[in-house]
């Protein structure tokens, strides 16, 4: 654990979260180290820290807290609400905390559940893309429209590996602790994808 995240760890336990919706304690965290900078309490530097969460310095002990309180639906519906979870990149290096924490509860489907909604996502946004291929494109959709729709095709067999390798990502996860249906889902995801 780094500084950052040792003072971010005595803050947001100095803050006395209220356990009930993870976006609304990380607020009033950020809050409450803006009215400690104001009383002196803080530096500025340490009080901007909280505020914008670098490193994850708020998010990453408070997300701790309430797996340790087994508050699994919170975390996983906080994760499931970031713009994030949509892109190639997830897990963050929260989001992959949020999982760690998921397993190491003993909690491995949360984990599996998470995972199956990134990928969800993914797949759905290269179906829409697929759907481009179909679609003819057409003199009276201008210019620009059919410029979109050839780089949109073009872009479809990056996209695929870019799906196979989040699938790759999260293949270990879905053997330990997927159900059969979430194995059977993957693999058929995975085959989706390669098609």
């Amino acid at each position: 654990m780094t500084d950052i995240h040792q003072f971010g760890q005595r803050f947001v336990n100095r803050a006395n979260p209220a356990f009930k919706r993870f976006k609304s304690d990380f607020e009033a965290i950020g809050s409450a180290a803006v009215r400690a900078m104001k009383a002196g309490e803080l530096s500025r530097d340490e009080a901007d820290a909280l505020f914008l969460d670098r490193d994850h310095a708020v998010t990453l002990p408070l997300q701790r807290l309430y797996l340790e309180r087994g508050l699994f639906d919170l975390v996983d519906r906080f994760h499931r609400a970031t713009e994030s979870i949509k892109t190639a990149v997830w897990p963050t290096p929260l989001a992959k905390a949020a999982l760690d924490g998921f397993v190491a509860s003993g909690e491995g489907a949360w984990a599996v559940a998470l995972a199956r909604f990134h990928l969800e996502k993914r797949r759905n946004a290269l179906r829409i893309d697929m759907r481009e291929r179909k679609r003819k494109p057409t003199a009276e959709g201008g210019a620009l429209m059919i410029a979109l729709s050839t780089a949109t095709i073009a872009d479809l067999p990056a996209r695929r590996a870019e799906l196979t390798a989040a699938i790759d990502r999260f293949a270990a996860l879905f053997t330990a602790h997927g159900s059969e249906a979430d194995k059977a889902w993957i693999d058929t995801l995975r085959a989706e994808a390669q098609a």
